[in-house]
Parts: structure tokens; sequence; C-alpha cells
């Protein structure tokens, strides 16, 4: 049952940012609030998920959309969402920790990034959500790649492959007399070991970092096909994130006032 009539808040009851006027109309405390706006709206929707569910007592279910942070000040947040059940758009007010509140809405962006980081590990997930793939690209990936490829093709066609193919590329016929008698235990053993890779260490990365189904898919897909490159290049983008600090921190003059209303994914 939910039970907002004491707390919720009509649409025309919240303050109005006027997006109409360029960026550089509007006075600093405007684009504070609006870049603050902006930017969880835009990149950082599962975490304003985590911080309904954890700080607003909200149950996250197949019911809830349109998750979307509605209004920031120095002393609260409010979170806005839609329920199946329910015609209007619900509000959810959050109050900031006394002990914690903010003097500036660079402290704001600080401490909202802190209770994203707070709620989802009580919710068993990182707080970074990662929306991407990476495809091999130096050398030793793509010639790794490729002999897979081969390895696999040579199951099925060894003649083709190592008694016409490797010779006429100039490799020595005991290398390919010896690849050839021993294809089936390269074969089954490369399956073997990249499935136990894929279950036991590239999957629960992918969950625990919310990776969207298609990312998902193709992530499983290089790991199948390389095994541990795949999962090195996924820990690569995840300390990007965090060596980086690109959580934290933004420009108020670079971050449009009309964010979308989903994050990008970017290839």
């Amino acid at each position: 049952m939910f039970l907002f009539n004491n707390h919720s808040h009509s649409h025309t009851d919240l303050p109005v940012i006027n997006n109409d006027k360029p960026i550089n109309q509007l006075t600093d405390l405007q684009k504070a609030q609006a870049a603050i706006l902006s930017k969880y709206n835009r990149s950082y929707r599962i975490n304003l998920q985590d911080i309904l569910n954890v700080y607003g007592y909200v149950k996250i279910d197949n019911n809830i959309a349109n998750i979307r942070l509605r209004q920031v000040d120095l002393t609260s947040i409010t979170i806005g969402f839609n329920h199946f059940d329910i015609e209007h758009e619900l509000f959810k007010p959050i109050q900031f920790d006394n002990d914690l509140k903010p003097i500036g809405y660079s402290q704001v962006d600080d401490l909202i990034m802190d209770m994203a980081k707070t709620s989802a590990k009580k919710r068993g997930y990182s707080y970074i959500q990662v929306q991407t793939i990476s495809s091999p690209s130096n050398i030793f990936e793509l010639l790794l790649i490729s002999f897979i490829i081969l390895m696999v093709l040579g199951y099925y066609y060894p003649v083709l492959i190592f008694d016409k193919f490797f010779i006429n590329i100039g490799i020595p016929i005991y290398i390919c007399q010896l690849l050839k008698d021993k294809i089936s235990l390269i074969y089954y053993t490369t399956i073997i070991i990249h499935l136990i890779e894929l279950i036991i260490f590239m999957i629960p990365k992918l969950i625990y970092h919310r990776v969207p189904i298609d990312y998902f898919i193709e992530w499983c897909i290089y790991t199948l096909i390389e095994g541990f490159p795949a999962i090195k290049r996924f820990n690569k983008i995840v300390n990007k994130y965090e060596i980086g600090d690109i959580v934290n921190g933004f420009d108020l003059e670079e971050l449009p006032i009309d964010a979308p209303l989903a994050p990008q994914h970017h290839r």
C-alpha cells in the first residue's frame, strides 16, 4: 500500500526553473539547481532509483516508472515517479540528515552521490552503472580472437584450415599437424575455460554494475570468445569511472537545463 498523502505534492507545488531562459541569464542559484537536476536525470537515473528505495522507503518493482529528480535545495531533494495503479505523478521528498546538511550546492551534489553509494550498497549493487561496450583493440586481443576463430573453424574443417590455409601462409607442417591432432583438446578446453570465466567472473560483474541487457549480451559473447581479456576491459571501464572521478563533480556552464528522459548509451 502506498501512503503518500501526508508527504506528496502536486506538480504545481514544486518550484519551476524556467527552461526558456539561456543558462547565462539564470541566477547562480538557478544554475546550480538546474545543473544538479540535469546531471542526475540525464546520467544517474539508476542512482535515483536506489535513493528512492532506501531513503524514500518506496518498493521498486515493475509498477514504478519514470523516476526523476524534481526538486533540490539545501535541505532536501524531491524525487518524482509514476505508479502503474495511480494516474498522476507522485513526489517523494527526502530530507538530508541534520548533521550533514550542506552549505552550498557543490556539497549538495557530493551528499546526493554519498546517498547513491550508500543506497546502492544496501541493495547489493554498485553505484556505477556500466552502459557501454569495449571491443578488442590492441594487437594481442585481435590476434587472440583471430586464433580462437581459426581453431573453431579448424575443429569443423581441419583439412581446410590446417592442411591448406596454415601451410599456405607459411606455418611449418609439423605445427599444422600438431594443432590438427590436438584440435579437439584445444576446442573443448577453450570452451570450458571461457564458460568458467563467464559464469564465475563476468556475469556477477555485469549484474553488480546493472549492465543493460543489450550490452549484457555483448559482454557475454566477448567473454565466451576471448575469455579474460574481455573481463580486463570491463574492469578498465569501471576503473575509469572510479579513478577519473567522473561520478563526482560537474561544470555548471556545460550542463544543459533540459535533461533527456533516459540516460544515454554510448558505443
